[in-house]
């Protein structure tokens, strides 16, 4: 029950940073369409992260006040998602947060009360526990003896209650805590091993891995494979390994165990070859490709496609062109996206052209050449329409830009796509969509009060369109469009062929 005392902290401490949330609540708003209806009620989130600081400032250094709250985000809340706010100031606060936390985790009377889940509408079950877990994995690294006080839940029949363990475990990654990880990595449900892969993951980037106990980690993520080819489980393992020890892992993921299409999880590894910049040797890289290239192509040979052209393309072999041109037309677009990969990297196109999004973030869109603006509009468009569709792309700031994604569209070539598009502007009238956000979403929501997903033809029509791969039309666009694009360093002549 809640105490008197609690409730009158709360109401103290949350009422400036709620007051955002309480206009939407007004409105009964809770979804993404309420607030296109009602734009008004949308949160000001520069507002709302102003009252978290204030609310964080004003109860550091106040252990007994902090410790309220962590107790009432923990044992009160029906759920993390209704103590968001709460949430946001305990990750300000950072390790003041966590003498309280750790309190609990000692108090063993409080052992069945942590582990009581709640059955959730529309999410996961959630307990005590995973709330307290939530405390551990914000911006300060989590305590060391939380690892300790943990790993008896990583018994825990209920498999949430073990995944929000195992990846704080993982975020601290001690040397005390390897045996417990090897439980965690050889539990029954891929998510828990998926979640304790993930907090070693924090735990490298945070360079929290001793020097001494790094061998160690190595070789209980190594010993994973080949065994262990869960889908949740293997995007991790390979980076996780790069970089740990760099030079051992490229000699062991290239085995020929494992670096071979007859091992499923194998673009898993030259997806983490990509990502690393690892240089894996032309004769290595064409074998995968034989071996993958049966048609027709589909999952997971696709995506070995994918990851292992623009590897190929680094070398910048001139026997290597026709292929990656014959592929660039490729039906399977995963494919024709490792193509388009490989000749933007066989022109060492990203050292050449100059980065659109890095000229707007300087100077602006107006910087920007025609070529650009189109090239820049359409991935914004794109990303927003699969996303979330076209709704969501007008009610971002990047709807600003449709007229250059309209005009780039028709400009490389998809008509398809062109067309679609201009039904979405038809809806808003003679007026057009606003370049003013205020204004256009205004705008929007008067649609959408007069029909309900107004634009659903139009957004399952875009992801169905398999003829015209916007990567691959780019591609061309950008070869054909480089005037005003180039870097100023210009130490390779080799021009496109």
């Amino acid at each position: 029950m809640k105490t008197i005392a609690v409730i009158a902290f709360l109401a103290a401490v949350s009422a400036g940073v709620l007051f955002i949330w309480s206009r939407s609540k007004r409105y009964g708003i809770n979804s993404f369409w309420g607030f296109v209806r009602n734009p008004g009620a949308m949160p000001d989130l520069d507002e709302f992260h102003r009252k978290v600081d204030e609310s964080a400032t004003s109860l550091s250094g106040s252990p007994t006040e902090i410790a309220q709250l962590v107790d009432y985000f923990v044992f009160e809340a029906p759920s993390s998602r209704d103590v968001w706010t709460e949430l946001r100031i305990l990750a300000k606060l950072g390790e003041e947060a966590y003498p309280r936390a750790l309190e609990i985790l000692r108090d063993s009377s409080l052992k069945k009360r942590l582990a009581l889940m709640t059955e959730q509408e529309s999410s996961l079950p959630e307990g005590p526990i995973n709330r307290l877990c939530e405390i551990f994995h914000q911006n300060a690294p989590p305590p060391l003896e939380a690892a300790m006080l943990l790993a008896p839940y990583l018994q825990s029949e209920c498999d949430e209650i073990r995944k929000s363990v195992a990846l704080v475990i993982g975020s601290i990654s001690s040397a005390d805590s390897l045996p417990d990880l090897r439980r965690a990595l050889t539990d029954e449900d891929e998510y828990v091993r998926s979640y304790a892969l993930m907090g070693i993951h924090r735990a490298i980037d945070g360079d929290r891995i001793e020097a001494s106990s790094r061998d160690n980690f190595f070789e209980l993520v190594a010993s994973m494979w080949p065994e262990d080819t869960a889908f949740n489980v293997c995007d991790r393992i390979p980076l996780i390994l790069l970089k740990l020890d760099r030079v051992r892992a490229i000699d062991y993921l290239l085995s020929d165990e494992l670096f071979s299409t007859s091992f499923n999880p194998v673009w898993r590894i030259l997806e983490a070859f990509n990502k690393q910049s690892v240089e894996v040797p032309r004769s290595r890289v064409l074998a995968v490709i034989e071996t993958a290239s049966a048609e027709p192509i589909k999952y997971p040979m696709d995506n070995v496609f994918k990851q292992a052209l623009p590897l190929l393309g680094v070398h910048r072999n001139d026997e290597d062109l026709p292929m990656f041109h014959r592929l660039l037309d490729h039906e399977n677009e995963k494919v024709s996206f490792g193509a388009t990969e490989a000749l933007y990297r066989f022109h060492q196109s990203y050292d050449r052209i100059r980065d659109p999004e890095t000229v707007v973030e300087n100077n602006g869109w107006s910087a920007l050449t025609v070529a650009e603006r189109h090239v820049l509009a359409i991935t914004e468009l794109d990303a927003e329409v699969k996303n979330g569709g076209f709704a969501q792309y007008y009610f971002n700031s990047s709807g600003a830009h449709w007229e250059d994604a309209l005009s780039g569209l028709a400009a490389i070539g998809a008509e398809g796509r062109y067309r679609l598009m201009l039904t979405t502007v038809e809806k808003f009238g003679d007026t057009k969509p606003a370049v003013d956000r205020d204004t256009r979403t205004s705008q929007l929501s008067k649609i959408v009060r007069k029909k309900n997903d107004p634009f659903n033809e139009q957004d399952r029509s875009w992801f169905k369109n398999k003829g015209e791969i916007l990567d691959r039309l780019i591609f061309k666009y950008n070869l054909s469009n480089l005037e005003g694009r180039q870097k100023a360093d210009q130490s390779d002549e080799r021009q496109p062929q």
